[in-house]
């Protein structure tokens, strides 16, 4: 049987206590970005499982985060390198709420409400006793990831959720708060202020006297002098107060700082430089520009080409782009309508072909723009672009 820990880094000493921690500590981990917390977490995990004197079962485990790109991560990360917890399930907050809902009520269409309302409906189940009732039962250990974006309604979930089986259950809660950037969901602007760190402050108030803390130091992202140069900034920002006064005050401490360190830093230039250009041109896929929005990376990209930059856009995993023949066929009708036989001349005549079968290439785009058959709306499809 292979080793799934041969091609995986070793645990350093702060990672190793992070493991070693019994099944029902309370137990939070501040670890910043590229500190190797999806690792720790694994091999946390295999630990609850594969501790002989208390071992526990996939099922007593609930594991939560916040994004569905952290759990894919988590998942991915636990098929390949866990060796006791593959069955262990990771879920969002969303789905676990629906998930509970669903199972205290199955006859009612929670599919009808909005996420933050099954939320805030999963909060309430709670307190009514949905989890004891459940087919899983009360969880023994819950692992919370990504906690920093724990706001509003969410955040009152899971302080439920750890107050209702607080003499029963540990927990395995890891976040940092530089890293928050969620607070914009919550619409009150003073709430949302309140927000800052709120849930770490949360954890030491409601467990003075048995919370372990544990933090992840080392960086394994940052391995130059310009990428790390933030990083002393970390622990700042991880600590700023959630009284609102007092965080915006610290925040502009944090803030000043960080303009002092960028300025020290070696400035590339301008896009259109010389010494920006031939860099570009000489030391290809070393560099990635951000950009704000799609406007300002097609202007960015127009601006390189014009220079003989090579160079990629590179869209989410999960975005559909719009084939470039879409646009050729946009610019060349001078109609509000097209016919079949129109649209595979405009076709033939663009600079770039579709791939494909034709015939089904006009079916696909007709119906996208929900036009009438045998004709196909140009605005509309206009529109869906």
């Amino acid at each position: 049987m292979t080793d799934a820990y041969l091609d995986s880094p070793p645990l350093t000493e702060e990672q190793q206590a992070v493991v070693d921690q019994p099944w029902d500590t309370r137990l939070l981990v501040t670890a910043g970005a590229g500190a190797g917390k999806t690792h720790t977490l694994v091999r946390r995990l295999d630990a609850l499982m594969g501790d002989e004197e208390a071992a526990l079962e996939a099922g007593e485990i609930l594991v939560l985060s916040f994004s569905r790109a952290a759990v894919r991560e988590l998942r991915e990360r636990i098929a390949l390198h866990a060796r006791e917890a593959r069955r262990v399930r990771v879920q969002t907050f969303d789905s676990w709420a629906y998930s509970l809902l669903r199972s205290e009520q199955p006859d009612r269409d929670w599919s009808a409400l909005r996420f933050d309302e099954r939320i805030g409906e999963a909060t309430e189940a709670i307190l009514r006793g949905a989890i004891e009732e459940s087919e899983p039962g009360p969880p023994a250990h819950v692992v919370i990831d990504e906690v920093q974006d724990l706001v509003g309604d969410r955040r009152d979930m899971v302080e439920t959720l750890l107050d209702r089986f607080q003499d029963s259950c540990g927990f395995t809660v890891v976040g940092d708060g530089a890293q928050a950037i969620f607070g914009f969901q919550v619409a009150d602007e003073d709430a949302r202020a309140a927000e800052t760190n709120y849930f770490f402050d949360w954890l030491r108030g409601s467990y003075p006297d048995d919370l372990v803390e544990l933090h992840l130091s080392a960086n394994f992202r940052a391995r130059t002098t310009e990428a790390a140069v933030a990083l002393p900034l970390g622990s700042a920002l991880q600590r700023l107060p959630s009284e609102s006064a007092a965080s915006d005050a610290a925040g502009e401490d944090v803030y000043r700082d960080l303009t002092d360190l960028l300025r020290g830093c070696p400035s590339f230039g301008a896009v259109t430089d010389t010494f920006t250009l031939d860099s570009l041109r000489d030391f290809r896929g070393t560099c990635a520009i951000l950009c704000r929005d799609n406007r300002q990376a097609l202007v960015l990209s127009e601006t390189l080409f014009s220079h003989g930059v090579p160079h990629r856009l590179q869209r989410d995993l999960q975005d559909r782009p719009v084939p470039a023949w879409v646009a050729s066929v946009l610019r060349g009708t001078g109609s509000t309508t097209l016919t079949e036989e129109r649209f595979e001349a405009l076709l033939g005549s663009g600079p770039v072909s579709p791939v494909g079968d034709r015939a089904r290439v006009w079916r696909s785009l007709r119906g996208a723009a929900r036009a009438p058959r045998g004709l196909m709306d140009v605005a509309a499809v206009r529109r869906a672009v």
